[in-house]
């Protein structure tokens, strides 16, 4: 019998038809199957990959973390780079950027895929922001206060309790820290480090112990005073001069952040690994325009609000720019190649959606299994792996965990959206292609932020569920299931039934609103009273 399908097998095949040196060209490539691609096309170092949409990264990321798990990959957020001209980038965003490009600095990443909407912006060279993080080792003096002034300029929000990564606090002589990968403690004796060791959030219970900690910085590129000065001395010179006062003030930051790269050193995105993949050519530079479009329309606006920016000419790369290196970067493009450049073609097609049509999902894997296909279907969590081979199973379907042989079922852990077939012997599923389940949530979802979502709730208050109708609140509770564990929000219905929802489901619970104050009759659990 053979033995168990190795993706890198695909990735293996279309190197071997590649040519030698770039610029390399390869059509036929659906968004499922361009992992695949890129695993191909990567060369040593960091090889930079563009794409036309953040949605595009998260997918590639996903697919390169099934496909080709030995290239550490990760997206460049956005928001990070680019929130919009006039707004502040999210903590979340930065705190994204920041790790992906210390793992850089690191030599830890071998793919960093880039959305289009970042070409035209500066980025901080990843050494600039390793220079930037401080360095606390038990036995050192450090200074708290000044430790903590560093890193609120450096783009930390003082709180009282840290919940969450980018919040720095104070307590006595402990300070607690939430860099963009962990929760760190700080304990001092006066002024010297004591011992450093990781921290629960949620707890607040101190965990492993710690020789020393690097903290990197949230804000991509510093804004000191010196730093500072020197854009209000260029925005004087260009005819901005209520800008540079703001500037210099530090009033009104998300009118001028933006700028920071203009006077300090950066690099084009492109610039931060040793090779260059465009995926969807004519995509990515249509955004691009787009981009740059939306700056310029961003400036006019507050213009007529009464603060003048410089043209984005002067601080934004221009398409023209974007589009000489592009056009010597390799190319991963989902439609035949037409415009006379030599190309590879492989031949794939995304796998059909059948999340609401079970007995066709059924249907299908069993003509592939007969057929003695190779076939992949991924699973995000433990629970959709097991709901799963429950599934399959009972459809009598030959099945087994991880990658398998032509003829079996392989249930594979991963997050690979949407999926493809590569050739008429390969067929992976994405998850969104086998359930209608949302995706698990990325972000750590505190008690205080969702409390914060559903605005004062407390115990006793009337809850309406998008399905089970109205409800009491009774808290919040935590339970272990299918050994991941999950905080939840418990809920009592009529006749005393309670219902436990998970609070990364809690989008389908609002507080009830009612026209008077009159408590509402509550729904029974199962029953058909909300459904009327």
């Amino acid at each position: 019998m053979a033995g168990p399908f190795d993706p890198r097998a695909l990735v293996e095949q279309l190197r071997r038809r590649l040519p030698d040196s770039p610029p390399r060209t390869v059509g036929g490539v659906c968004p499922g199957a361009r992992a695949v691609a890129i695993a191909a096309l990567a060369r040593d170092g960091c090889t930079v990959v563009v794409v036309p949409a953040a949605r595009d990264a998260e997918d590639l990321a996903h697919g390169l973390a099934l496909i080709a798990p030995e290239l550490p990959a990760c997206a460049l957020p956005v928001e990070a780079i680019d929130p919009g001209i006039g707004r502040r980038a999210p903590l979340g965003a930065t705190a994204a950027a920041s790790l992906a490009l210390a793992r850089l600095a690191a030599g830890d990443l071998r793919v960093l895929i880039v959305p289009a909407r970042i070409l035209p912006f500066a980025v901080p060279p990843p050494a600039a922001l390793t220079r930037r993080a401080p360095r606390v080792a038990v036995g050192e003096v450090v200074d708290p206060h000044s430790l903590v002034a560093a890193l609120v300029e450096a783009g930390y929000r003082r709180v009282e309790i840290v919940e969450e990564a980018g919040d720095v606090a104070v307590r006595g002589e402990i300070v607690d820290v939430g860099t963009p990968d962990r929760f760190v403690r700080i304990g001092l004796d006066i002024d010297r480090v004591e011992h450093i060791a990781e921290f629960d959030p949620d707890s607040q219970r101190s965990g492993a112990a710690l020789p020393e900690v690097v903290l990197p910085p949230l804000s991509l590129f510093a804004a000191s005073e010196e730093v500072r000065a020197s854009l209000a001395a260029r925005l004087e010179t260009a005819g901005c001069a209520a800008l540079a006062a703001a500037v210099l003030d530090g009033r009104a930051p998300e009118s001028w952040e933006a700028l920071l790269g203009w006077v300090q050193p950066a690099v084009a995105a492109w610039q931060l690994g040793s090779a260059l993949v465009v995926c969807e050519r004519a995509a990515v530079a249509a955004e691009i325009d787009r981009t740059l479009q939306a700056a310029r329309r961003a400036v006019e606006t507050l213009a007529r609000e009464g603060t003048t920016l410089p043209p984005p000419e002067e601080w934004l790369r221009s398409a023209d720019d974007c589009a000489v290196i592009l056009g010597a970067a390799d190319v991963v493009d989902e439609l035949a190649i037409e415009d006379g450049t030599p190309w590879v073609r492989v031949a794939t097609a995304p796998t059909a959606n059948l999340a609401s049509r079970p007995q066709a999902l059924i249907d299908e894997l069993k003509g592939n299994a007969w057929s003695g296909k190779v076939q992949g279907v991924v699973a995000a969590t433990a629970g959709e792996l097991q709901r799963l081979q429950h599934l399959f199973a009972e459809a009598e379907l030959p099945v087994r965990h991880g990658w398998a042989p032509p003829g079996v079922i392989g249930l594979v852990a991963g997050e690979l959206t949407r999926g493809f077939t590569w050739g008429n012997d390969v067929v992976i599923f994405g998850r969104s292609d086998v359930t209608t389940m949302p995706a698990p949530a990325r972000q750590r979802r505190t008690l205080g932020r969702v409390l914060a979502e559903m605005r004062d709730l407390t115990p006793g208050d009337w809850v309406v569920h998008i399905d089970h109708g109205i409800g009491r609140f009774l808290g919040f509770r935590s339970f272990a299931f299918e050994g991941e564990a999950h905080d939840c929000v418990e809920l009592e219905y009529s006749g005393g039934g309670k219902l436990l929802v998970p609070l990364e489901r809690a989008d389908c619970l609002e507080k009830y609103a009612g026209a008077d104050s009159t408590a509402p009759h509550l729904d029974r659990l199962g029953g058909s009273s909300w459904a009327r």
